[in-house]
């Protein structure tokens, strides 16, 4: 498992991960949403006033990478469901 605000696709590019094994889980959000999270926040490190320079180098994965898109204005419970069965199924079609 891999985690990071963003993973650039120069890194991800299918000549240095052909691994069709490997599923990225696309956490998205609306920068209203995180913005909002972000200042309920106690003691985080990050100021919000570079939340939009995070979303304007953002690169949400595409082909040819393997991923799913999972949006984080569910419930932790709906998220974690939509995981599980993308990473169940994901499993299944690679064997």
């Amino acid at each position: 498992m891999a985690m990071g605000s963003e993973i650039l696709h120069s890194v991800t590019d299918e000549e240095k991960y052909p691994r069709k094994d490997l599923l990225f889980v696309y956490l998205h959000g609306t920068i209203e949403l995180i913005t909002k999270r972000l200042a309920a926040r106690k003691g985080h490190y990050m100021a919000e006033n570079l939340i939009q320079s995070q979303f304007d180098v953002l690169e949400p994965p595409a082909e040819p990478e393997n991923f799913i898109t999972v949006e984080i204005a569910k419930s932790i419970p709906e998220i974690v469901a939509e995981i599980e069965n993308a990473l169940y199924n994901h499993g299944n079609c690679s064997s």
